[in-house]
């Protein structure tokens, strides 16, 4: 069957179109969410680490090999480490890769990564 003088229209149909005065779903501001980001700290080796969530510092110190530190707070954080390479990073349930060296310094990280929150 061939067709002939048929015409596209280039009017979108009714139920496709999308009202362009709402927002998309993801336009939160940076670094917030709508719940709880949860962080799990595992030290495989000694590491100076600070962790600051909502404004506040949460931890200040050293922390020994073989310790776990457990946090939960709303719109996440920023984490320094003394030794990336000895501490293995869990937000939300998501291991990340390895924030750096052994001995190697990270300052002011903040977290989630945008990827860690698929």
């Amino acid at each position: 069957m061939e067709l002939k003088n048929v015409t596209a229209s280039s009017e979108p149909s009714p139920s496709v179109r999308q009202p362009e005065s709402e927002p998309a779903p993801e336009a939160t501001p940076a670094g917030e969410s709508d719940g709880p980001v949860s962080l799990l700290l595992e030290f495989d080796e000694d590491s100076w680490t600070k962790l600051d969530a909502a404004g506040e510092t949460l931890f200040v110190g050293l922390i020994r090999r073989g310790e776990i530190k457990r946090f939960e707070a709303r719109g996440g954080y920023r984490l320094s480490l003394g030794n990336a390479g000895g501490v293995r990073v869990t937000v939300d349930g998501h291991p990340l890769e390895s924030l750096g060296r052994a001995g190697e310094v990270v300052r002011d990280l903040t977290l989630p990564l945008a990827a860690a929150r698929g």
